[in-house]
């Protein structure tokens, strides 16, 4: 199975050493690639993810982004995203997350403030897709779907 690239705009966290994000908004984004397999992340540069995206590009692999819906933690989505991409994954194609910090909790509370969330993700969402289809070449801008 291919690995799954990630971006995220949680705050960081730190539990036993280990790197983990949390429910929080961070002023930037983390980038990374995910295990679909062992589900374990390993942090990456903006210039690496991109790369990446760039790469499977030039070699005809669909990159398709997916995002959670609300009460997801990163974890949440990021198994999300592997199961999708166990389904529906192949050679010739790249599964990207964003993962915006919801609270991954199920209350009117947490759906406010994950939908307050949402919205103050809205730029950084942006700022992500507008990455990704600079990675595009003139000839491959038709192949957008």
């Amino acid at each position: 199975m291919n690995q799954i690239l990630f971006a995220t705009n949680r705050n960081r966290t730190n539990s036993n050493g280990k790197l983990k994000f949390g429910t929080d908004l961070d002023s930037s984004c983390s980038y990374g690639t995910i295990d679909p397999c062992t589900r374990e992340f390993k942090e990456a540069s903006k210039p690496d993810f991109l790369k990446a995206i760039k790469g499977s590009v030039e070699q005809s692999i669909d990159v398709v982004s997916y995002f959670h819906g609300f009460k997801a933690t990163f974890k949440d989505s990021v198994d999300q995203v592997a199961k999708v991409n166990s389904k529906f994954g192949s050679d010739k194609r790249l599964f990207v997350l964003f993962s915006w910090p919801s609270d991954g909790k199920l209350s009117r509370r947490a759906y406010k403030r994950d939908r307050k969330d949402a919205e103050k993700s809205g730029r950084q969402i942006a700022q992500f897709f507008d990455d990704q289809l600079g990675q595009l070449s003139e000839e491959t801008t038709g192949k957008i779907n």
